[in-house]
C-alpha cells in the first residue's frame, strides 16, 4: 500500500459463489458472511468490517480477528456508512477498491465513490491482492493441509459407502454427512455414475441423477473439504464391482503418467509454457483430448491463475486463456489430467504445492479404486 500510495483499502465480497467470492475479505478478517460484506482496510489505523445484517454480529464477531465490526444498518444504503469510514483514513493518497476475486461479483460502488473522490483518487487494487495471495504462507499451508486431510476423509468414506443400487443424489449425501462430522465444509461435490462399457460422461456431474449404481460401472468424481474456506481437492475414479475395460485401464494410465510428470516438472519460476509443450507434446502423440483445465492455481478464491491447457490445435476441448507466467515456490495449484478418448473420460488430480526443484502433494497419491 505504501509502494502504490494507496491510504485504504476497500474490500468487497459476498456469496455468489459460495465462500470463494469472499476470499479477500476473509484473507484479511477471518470472517464470512452469508449475503455480503466490506472491509475498510487503513495502512494507519485500524480495519473495519461492515457485515451485511446487524443480526448475524454475534457470530462474525467470533470468527473474526478484528475488533471494529458493526452490521448495517436496515434499510438505509450502504454507501452512506462506507463513505465517512473511508474519508476518514483517506489522506493526499488514493483508495483502493478490491473487488470479489476474478471479479464474480463487481464492486457494487464504483462509480459513485469515483463520482465523490474522483477517478484518479479510487483505484483498482484486486490484482495487488491476488499477487499477494498467490504464495501461501507456512500458517496458510497448514489449514490447507486441515482441508486436503477432510477431503481425503470424505471421498474415503464415500468409496467405502457405497452400494450397488444406491443412486447419484444418496452418493453426494454420504459426502455430505462425511464431512460435516469432521466440521468440515463442503464445496465441491461433483460425481456420476456410467457404464463403463457404454459410456455417457466423461467429467463428473455438477447437479446429479437419480441414475443407480449398477456393477461394472465407472464412478467420475471431484471433490473439495474445507476448514473455514481452506480447502483441498481431489479427482479418483473408481469401478464397482469389476476391473475397468481396457480402454479406461489405459485412459487411467496415460492420466496417471502425466500428473506424475507434471509434478515432477513443475517448479519455482518454471515457465508455464514449457508444461505447455509437454502436453502437447504427450496428447499428440497418444491421440488425446484434455477436457478440463490441466492445472490451476488454487486459493481461499479457488481457481485462480494460472491455467495450463495444450495449447496446440484440436489438444483442449474448451478454450481458455493462457497467460504467459511463470510458477513461484509457494504456490499451490490442482494438477488434474482430465484425458479424452472418443466417448470416454478419465481425471485424476491433487492439491499439491511447488518446491525448488518439484511440486510436493497435500494429498494421498491418486489411483483408480476397485470397490465392491
Amino acid at each position: 500500500m505504501e509502494r502504490d500510495g494507496i491510504d485504504v483499502l476497500l474490500c468487497y465480497g459476498d456469496s455468489t459463489s459460495d465462500l470463494q467470492s469472499e476470499a479477500n475479505v476473509a484473507y484479511l478478517s477471518n470472517c464470512y458472511d452469508i449475503y455480503y460484506e466490506f472491509l475498510i482496510f487503513p495502512r494507519a489505523g485500524e480495519p473495519h468490517l461492515l457485515i451485511s445484517n446487524p443480526l448475524y454480529l454475534p457470530n462474525a464477531k467470533e470468527m473474526a480477528i478484528l475488533d471494529q465490526i458493526e452490521g448495517l444498518p436496515r434499510g438505509k444504503d450502504p454507501f452512506e456508512t462506507i463513505v465517512p469510514l473511508v474519508g476518514e483514513f483517506l489522506g493526499n493518497g488514493k483508495i483502493g477498491i478490491v473487488h470479489s476475486p476474478a471479479l464474480k461479483s463487481p464492486f457494487p460502488y464504483l462509480e459513485r465513490l469515483q463520482s465523490k473522490f474522483g477517478t484518479s483518487i479510487v483505484v483498482d487494487c484486486t490484482r495487488m491482492m491476488s499477487e499477494l495471495m498467490s504464495t501461501k504462507s507456512s500458517e496458510e499451508v497448514e489449514w490447507f493441509k486441515k482441508g486436503a486431510a477432510l477431503t481425503e476423509y470424505t471421498i474415503d468414506a464415500l468409496f467405502s459407502r457405497l452400494k450397488i443400487g444406491m443412486n447419484e443424489s444418496q452418493a453426494v449425501g454420504i459426502l455430505a454427512e462425511a464431512s460435516s462430522s469432521r466440521e468440515g465444509r463442503l464445496s465441491v461435490g461433483f460425481l456420476g455414475f456410467t457404464p463403463s462399457q457404454n459410456p455417457e460422461i466423461i467429467f463428473p456431474r455438477q447437479f446429479q441423477s437419480s441414475r443407480i449404481l449398477n456393477r461394472g460401472d465407472l464412478i467420475l468424481t471431484e471433490l473439495s473439504v474445507g476448514y473455514h474456506g481452506y480447502y483441498g481437492q481431489v479427482q479418483r475414479p473408481a469401478m464397482m464391482n469389476t476391473s475397468p475395460p481396457k480402454e479406461y485401464a489405459e485412459l487411467y494410465d496415460e492420466s496417471s503418467s502425466v500428473y506424475h510428470h507434471l509434478v515432477d516438472l513443475i517448479r519455482d519460476d518454471l515457465d508455464c509454457d514449457i508444461a505447455r509443450t509437454y502436453l502437447n507434446k504427450k496428447l499428440s502423440e497418444k491421440g488425446l483430448q484434455a477436457f478440463d483445465v490441466v492445472v490451476h492455481g488454487w486459493g481461499l478464491q479457488g481457481v485462480t491463475e494460472p491455467l495450463v491447457d495444450p495449447t496446440d490445435r484440436g489438444l483442449s476441448m474448451i478454450k481458455r486463456p493462457q497467460k504467459k507466467l511463470r510458477f513461484k515456490e509457494g504456490m499451490l495449484l490442482v494438477i488434474q489430467p482430465n484425458l479424452v478418448k472418443g466417448k470416454r473420460g478419465i481425471q485424476v488430480g491433487n492439491l499439491v504445492q511447488v518446491g525448488k526443484r518439484r511440486c510436493h502433494s497435500l494429498q494421498k497419491d491418486i489411483g483408480f479404486n476397485m470397490l465392491g
